[in-house]
């Protein structure tokens, strides 16, 4: 294929799909200039795109005691706060006199994301085991009493600056089954205020919540969901990997998704999926179509990485939140959002680690438009983010507050 000649190189491949609307931005930016800030910028903390977490063992002795149950299977703990409960194992009988101890201590080192600091007992209360948070990270932990294993405990240790911004990636994030009602209920339970899930259109057009293009590793079928009609993709079950723990979680069509989320009082980013069977305006008329006719009053962002889309979806419906998700930033971004009333951008926090574009990002949150982050697991950096400047969301598979719940089928 010949190279386009006729859009500038600074246009990005969904600015370029559309000729009319790329020259229209570049004339109302005023080319392609850049416009970053000449000082040193914000500099972030670099980014670990690796989620890794730590095992270790919590072993606790208390003669004579049996236990019965232990709680929570996850829990979050806010870094630098002592927590005096983070783990309650209740008793199934108790001597009348026992202290208990760590019998075997995780190490005092305070590069741990937690460390037990103690550990009592009471017929009442069963055992309490206080922790401390010390650094941003995950860790499980195996818990032994007596010799006997109990279970795990799956601590998360982050900020209330970063909670009070995580916007639950794909429902949940990884403790719940992707892109399910279930997930998006257990969000609102946490006290999320958004969760971003993926609309995709079936082959006969209906919108239907999945992520990938194929229906295969996610659910209990095959195929393109393009090429499968909506019958056949709502009837599968879309949390295989979750096994008997999750039972009867069918694939979501999108009415469902944003009447669940409305009733359940969280918001919805919508990530609207590229494609190109059917042309942009169709894409647009149908999903925009399905929320006019599905009553909310929850936010709900219509995102696309396709300037030609949400161009369309503007035209279609005037009072619409759209959310513009290029990846990464790039000079015409405040005019094209100026233009079409979009009100938010979506990047990917990897465009984050040049301390120009860091500030040049940061100008565009205070200039009114609303900032959100793209997938962001590692804590520390998501932290460092949370203090830099004024963000509307960072996504995350990682939500403290679904971890503070306690419970989870992961």
């Amino acid at each position: 294929m010949p190279a386009d000649t006729t859009t500038p190189s600074c246009l990005t491949q969904s600015a370029r799909r559309s000729a009319a609307v790329a020259f229209a931005v570049l004339a109302a930016a005023g080319g392609c200039q850049p416009d970053l800030p000449s000082g040193p910028g914000i500099s972030l903390p670099g980014l670990n795109p690796t989620a890794t977490w730590s095992t270790d063992t919590l072993s606790l002795e208390c003669p004579g005691a049996i236990a019965s149950s232990l709680a929570p299977k996850t829990t979050w703990l806010v870094d630098s706060q002592v927590a005096p409960a983070a783990i309650r194992i209740r008793l199934a009988s108790l001597p009348d006199s026992v202290a208990c101890s760590t019998g075997a201590p995780n190490g005092a080192s305070t590069a741990k994301p937690v460390q037990f600091i103690g550990v009592a007992a009471s017929r009442d209360s069963g055992i309490l085991v206080t922790a401390q948070g010390y650094s941003e990270g995950r860790s499980d932990h195996v818990v032994f009493l007596n010799g006997a294993r109990l279970g795990d405990v799956d601590v998360l240790t982050a900020s209330q600056s970063f909670a009070s911004l995580a916007v639950g990636h794909r429902g949940a994030g990884w403790l719940w089954p992707e892109m399910t009602l279930a997930s998006v209920r257990a969000a609102a339970l946490a006290g999320l205020r958004l969760v971003e899930v993926a609309v995709r259109l079936t082959a006969d057009s209906v919108p239907v919540v999945i992520h990938d293009s194929t229906v295969d590793r996610t659910t209990d079928g095959y195929g393109m969901v393009s090429e499968l009609p909506a019958s056949y993709v709502l009837s599968l079950h879309a949390a295989k990997s979750f096994g008997p723990t999750v039972a009867n979680e069918l694939v979501p069509s999108l009415a469902s998704t944003v009447r669940t989320a409305d009733s359940a009082g969280v918001g919805l980013i919508l990530e609207i999926a590229w494609q190109d069977r059917i042309p942009p305006e169709a894409q647009a008329r149908v999903i925009l179509g399905v929320l006019d006719a599905t009553p909310h009053t929850v936010p709900v962002y219509v995102s696309s990485v396709d300037t030609v889309f949400l161009n369309t979806a503007r035209a279609q419906a005037p009072g619409q939140l759209l959310m513009l998700n290029p990846d990464h930033y790039e000079p015409w971004h405040r005019a094209f959002c100026s233009r079409v009333g979009v009100s938010a951008i979506l990047y990917w926090p990897q465009t984050l680690g040049d301390p120009r574009v860091a500030e040049a990002v940061r100008g565009l949150a205070l200039s009114g438009l609303r900032i959100f982050i793209s997938t962001t697991n590692d804590l520390s950096f998501a932290d460092a983010l949370a203090r830099s400047m004024p963000l509307s969301g960072i996504l995350t598979d990682l939500p403290p507050q679904v971890f503070a719940l306690g419970f989870a089928p992961r």
